[in-house]
């Protein structure tokens, strides 16, 4: 009787784990799944406030002498709003992937907006949080070019040391158009003169 006891036991336990097993297995589908459709959301959302922020800005610039002053100010108004979503949407995509190949992208869209509003130093640490965690970005060379550009144009004061360093890093890159080693060389040679003096000049 004891043992006929025991092994209905060693049968429950052994289904018991059976079932923990199989709820543990169908929790980690439904959890993996739900990180892909945060995932596929959330690069949806970039791509909706990306495309509403064009058209609003396009449309700014298109009718900005037919619009009335209300008007002019109601548009500017949803710019705005829509442009920060936007931001916090690529921010959000890269506190939650950061390692996703498309990672670089959203830091590059955001230099590239910031840029726009002439924050500078947030455009500055976008671009270097490429060139630190995606040596292998596709575009790395235009990132390392916007960084010259950004530190000899628009940091101020100038940081002479790491703009003679940003250009000699492009410099070092392979296959370099003779016209931008060139360029890089002539900067490198007039850092004391200001980049924006020089193209007046020109």
């Amino acid at each position: 009787m004891i043992n006929k006891i025991l092994y209905i036991l060693l049968g429950f336990f052994i289904f018991s784990c059976g079932d923990e097993n199989k709820s543990k297995k169908q929790q980690a589908v439904s959890s993996k799944s739900a990180v892909e459709k945060s995932r596929g959301d959330i690069l949806t959302q970039i791509e909706e406030f990306s495309d509403s922020l064009y058209k609003m800005t396009m449309k700014l610039y298109d009718q900005n002498n037919d619009l009335d002053k209300n008007s002019r100010i109601a548009l500017e108004s949803k710019i705005i709003v829509v442009r920060q979503q936007y931001i916090n949407e690529n921010i959000s995509f890269l506190n939650s992937f950061p390692k996703d190949t498309i990672a670089p992208y959203c830091f590059y869209k955001l230099n590239s907006i910031y840029n726009q509003m002439n924050a500078y130093e947030k455009s500055l640490a976008c671009l270097d949080s490429i060139l630190v965690n995606y040596p292998n970005f596709a575009y790395y060379s235009q990132v390392l070019e916007e960084k010259a550009g950004t530190l000899d144009l628009f940091i101020k004061p100038r940081d002479t040391a790491l703009i003679r360093e940003t250009y000699e890093k492009l410099l070092s890159l392979p296959d370099l158009p003779a016209h931008k080693i060139e360029d890089y060389n002539n900067r490198i040679l007039n850092l004391d003169k200001d980049i924006s003096e020089i193209l007046s000049i020109n």
